[in-house]
């Protein structure tokens, strides 16, 4: 017997500089809306930015990507 399962995922987010309103954000099994948001205040001082991003499903998989954010 097939059961369809929507997965959980879940988006842990990093910077090197700047302040993030949550550590991880996501929609749960249940949760309709199919996106995760957060929010960052950029550092006063100019400059390289690093954002990383870390996402990971319900069922241990495990991807990720890299940003680099310029600040004026």
């Amino acid at each position: 017997m097939l059961i369809d399962k929507r997965e959980a995922m879940r988006v842990s987010w990093y910077v090197n500089a700047g302040t993030l309103d949550t550590q991880a954000s996501g929609p749960s099994e249940t949760d309709e809306p199919l996106s995760a948001s957060n929010h960052w205040i950029a550092p006063d001082s100019s400059g390289s930015v690093s954002l990383w991003l870390v996402l990971r499903d319900s069922r241990g998989g495990v991807d990720f990507a890299a940003y680099a954010l310029g600040v004026q």
